[in-house]
């Protein structure tokens, strides 16, 4: 029910049309959270509720994400490589460079089985980073995007658990069976 991707299908492409003919829009934001949502009885209440695009010179893309509310284990790291990625995309699309990345969490927390491992991160001393490449052309066309939806939802859909996938079958079945959801969902 929460899923991101068929909530921001449709502002895609008028996002990249205001951000391409005016870097310096206030105008250019992504709603999640829909009507709908406030109506809705689930525990897959949508966590991530708009994203604001912005420039300040011209030159680059800034994004501010607002979230109201999110674990701080199993969905802020995630959240914030995705976002950072779709920035990285709507920048190459509109022909600017890749901004700061501001994130609002107005509630985080966690759960208790997963104290141990925070506690581990926190108390770790890093001692490297690695830099990931810069995305080389405009990645994102609407056709790609409705790839990327229709696929997500197949699995969503099919209840598809990766964990099991992968722990019981031998390499060349996981090879096969990845191989022909990749035929089904169109990306291969």
């Amino acid at each position: 029910y929460g899923a991101y991707g068929k909530r921001l299908k449709s502002q895609w492409n008028p996002l990249i049309k205001k951000l391409s003919e005016d870097a310096f829009t206030r105008q250019a934001v992504l709603s999640i959270l829909t009507e709908e949502d406030l109506k809705a009885i689930t525990r897959d209440f949508p966590c991530n509720l708009s994203l604001l695009f912005w420039s300040d010179d011209g030159l680059h893309l800034n994004l501010t994400t607002i979230v109201r509310s999110q674990d701080m284990y199993l969905g802020f790291p995630y959240d914030v490589f995705n976002w950072t990625m779709f920035q990285e995309c709507i920048a190459k699309s509109c022909n600017l460079q890749i901004g700061s990345y501001y994130h609002f969490m107005i509630i985080g927390h966690y759960y208790l089985e997963n104290k141990p491992v925070l506690l581990g991160i926190s108390q770790s001393k890093f001692e490297s980073s690695i830099t990931m490449k810069e995305i080389q052309t405009s990645c994102f066309d609407l056709e790609t995007y409705n790839k990327l939806i229709t696929g997500e939802e197949y699995i969503r859909l099919r209840g598809l658990n990766f964990n099991s996938f992968y722990n019981d079958r031998d390499l060349s079945t996981k090879r096969d069976e990845i191989g022909r959801e990749k035929y089904i969902l169109g990306l291969k």
